[in-house]
């Protein structure tokens, strides 16, 4: 049975796709755009008025739909509790424009043409003498008529014979789609065709790994994702900047029925490591450590291009503690850092939402999303590992279930959200880095977040040493930089959410004083706490940025010696030369002479 669909708008007119925002003075609705800032339109906005669309052919008893059907396809809609059934089908990404009609716009040398494909348009209300009414103009900006072309997606068991049939026909029958439809905007011809799949083979990166203890996962993202930071959110949903363990371990969950022993895959027998970016020296980061403080008036904040400026970022130095006249503070910069000094940010973007009811905005129900920007496609890196608890065979199921796939992975997977990630899959390397004999001070980072519990499993966010598998010691309040969050996890099986978990924010350093030197050498990596089957629990012991004194100049290492080289990713596009440019592209050029001709005119 098909599971994959197609579906292609070819507008007829200008059209435009809300942001929820404008431009100040300059437009009061500005035009969608996707990370190539191409207009394109999120499958939320087009699964809401296929939906509409269903709906009435439901009560007329046309096109072979009916009520259940629609929810059976759409999901249902929300109850007094805010939460809403799934549907079958999952509406994934944006309509955007085709790869074909891409060459020749993607780029910065392509800026220009972009341009031409937005219009500036202004427009006003009448009284009933025709005459334009007070205060009434407003601009909105428009796109030019173009075809664009979205995913579906069949996620709820066997797919249904005809649903690919019903949706096209529901596609038929939409007019427009858009914001301003009323108005003329956004009239086009639409329908939904049928992906033929290929028969699954066996994923060619697996080989070979059914034996390693440890895998690394290198996800490529290609669309906008969301990864819920907090349980409770104040204006708008905020997301981590990474994906996360759990999603991951949620990922390989939806096949666990084929694993012989599930519950040691998903209870503590793997650990799905927290995800992080990838550095432009091809090493993985980590969490900037809250340790490293920076001058608190100056632009650069302790950044100094793309790496830490090691001229003006001390250790944890204070101004109770500086004989110089100057604040420190946080670095703010950004959230992740390499061993080898590069600073880096992923991209967050923003979007406002809302329900529809009869084609208009539903009351009380416009909210905010803060998602991952999948501009430039950037890299992250997981580490998965296993004990003695899991069998070979159901290790290689696990591997199998990542390598060379498109993991889906994220909040609102069904409609424009649920980021997709190019996964490949390779055996990693131990973690090297030992702390060595005589060490009297520990500098404990936090790589992930870090759920410790006492000696009677009970949640604390008051570290000690036994806590965090370390000799006896004191911990040093004063000199340690620690930040907690907490937040809620969505459980796809049971639909709802878990226990509200507070945890102390990856990046926090923990500084602690032995009480006797180290009498040997000991491990610098380790996993202590609650949740290690979602990446929780992750540290590192004396990092060699953090070594010294406070308030010295943290030192990095290069990356030949740094941990977690991995090959640096491939996202450069080639440029294209004036033949194997897309008829679109074209087209943008004579626009282009028009102008530029009525302009010497």
């Amino acid at each position: 049975m098909t599971r994959r669909a197609v579906l292609t708008i070819k507008f007829r007119s200008w059209w435009l796709s809300g942001t929820g925002g404008g431009r100040g003075r300059l437009l009061d609705a500005a035009c969608y755009r996707d990370a190539d800032n191409l207009p394109a339109m999120p499958m939320s906005q087009v699964k809401g008025t296929l939906r509409e669309t269903a709906e009435r052919l439901a009560e007329a008893g046309r096109a072979g739909w009916n009520g259940d059907l629609v929810k059976r396809i759409f999901g249902g809609r929300s109850d007094e509790t805010g939460h809403s059934a799934p549907g079958a089908v999952s509406f994934f990404g944006d309509a955007a424009i085709s790869e074909n009609d891409r060459i020749g716009l993607v780029g910065e040398a392509a800026g220009k043409r972009r341009e031409t494909l937005y219009q500036r348009i202004a427009s006003t209300a009448v009284d009933e003498q025709g005459t334009a009414r007070d205060h009434t103009l407003r601009y909105v900006e428009a796109a030019v008529p173009v075809t664009l072309e979205g995913r579906l997606e069949w996620t709820d068991g066997s797919p249904d014979s005809n649903w690919v049939a019903v949706l096209d026909a529901a596609a038929a029958a939409t007019v427009a789609f858009g914001k301003l439809k009323a108005d003329g905007y956004g009239t086009a011809l639409a329908n939904v065709t049928r992906v033929e799949e290929a028969a699954a083979a066996r994923p060619s990166s697996a080989g070979g790994l059914h034996e390693a203890r440890r895998v690394r996962l290198q996800l490529t993202q290609t669309s906008p994702a969301i990864f819920s930071a907090h349980a409770a959110t104040e204006g708008a949903h905020k997301t981590t900047f990474s994906p996360t363990g759990g999603t991951l371990l949620g990922w390989a969950a939806r096949n666990y029925a084929d694993f012989a022993d599930p519950y040691a895959v998903f209870h503590g027998g793997v650990r799905f490591g927290t995800a992080a970016p990838l550095g432009p020296d091809g090493t993985v980061c980590v969490p900037m450590p809250k340790l490293f403080m920076a001058p608190k008036h100056r632009l650069a904040g302790g950044v100094k291009g793309d790496r830490i400026d090691t001229e003006t970022v001390r250790i944890g130095r204070s101004p109770t503690t500086s004989d110089e006249p100057i604040q420190y503070k946080e670095i703010d910069k950004a959230p992740f850092v390499t061993p080898t000094g590069f600073v880096v940010k992923p991209k967050r973007g923003q979007r406002l939402r809302t329900a529809t009811k009869s084609g208009r905005a539903a009351q009380n129900q416009l909210f905010g999303l803060e998602h991952l920007s999948a501009q430039g496609n950037p890299v992250f890196v997981a580490t998965v590992e296993r004990d003695d608890t899991v069998g070979d065979d159901d290790w290689a199921r696990l591997m199998e279930s990542f390598a060379d796939q498109t993991l889906r992975l994220g909040r609102a997977r069904g409609t424009s959200y649920g980021g997709e990630y190019r996964c490949a899959v390779e055996a990693a390397p131990e973690e090297s880095g030992t702390v060595p004999k005589g060490a009297k001070r520990l500098r404990v980072l936090a790589v992930s977040d870090l759920a410790l519990a006492d000696e009677f499993g009970a949640p604390r966010v008051e570290p000690d040493h036994a806590m965090l598998g370390l000799p006896p010691a004191r911990f040093v309040g004063a000199e340690s930089a620690l930040s907690l969050r907490r937040w809620a996890s969505w459980n796809a099986a049971i639909e709802a959410r878990d226990v509200d978990r507070q945890v102390i924010e990856a990046g926090s350093v923990l500084v602690f004083d032995l009480d006797h030197p180290l009498d040997k050498d000991r491990s610098a990596h380790d996993a202590v706490g609650l949740w290690r089957e979602i990446g929780l629990g992750q540290i590192w012991i004396s990092p060699p940025f953090l070594e010294g004194p406070e308030g010295e100049k943290p030192r990095f290492g290069d990356a030949d010696n740094a941990d977690g080289t991995c090959a640096p990713p491939q996202n450069a596009k080639q440029p294209t030369s004036r033949s194997e440019e897309s008829d679109l592209a074209k087209w943008c050029d004579a626009r282009l002479s028009q102008e530029k001709g009525r302009r010497y005119a």
